[in-house]
């Protein structure tokens, strides 16, 4: 695995933690939402995948690489 991939790994990584551990306040602002989270920070707010991949290649950012996420309207409980 090249050195380009692993830090991509790892930053992806780095993101989602940070993204579930602020669930509770992404909800509170964002609920209903697609979310592209860098830096900690949602950057990115929209009503559908496609339009934040849309504002995020106008930003220059590799859609494929961030961490985009669906933020529910309503607690959902997986039985597995």
């Amino acid at each position: 695995m090249s050195t380009d991939v692993l830090s991509s790994l790892v930053t992806f990584e780095r993101e989602f933690k940070t993204f579930v551990k602020n669930m509770d306040e992404i909800k509170k602002k964002y609920r209903g939402k697609v979310v592209l989270v860098k830096n900690g920070k949602v950057l990115i707010a929209g009503d559908s995948v496609e339009e934040v991949v849309e504002r995020a290649r106008e930003m220059n950012l590799d859609p494929a690489k961030e961490v985009i996420q669906f933020v529910p309207e309503e607690e959902i409980t997986l039985i597995i």
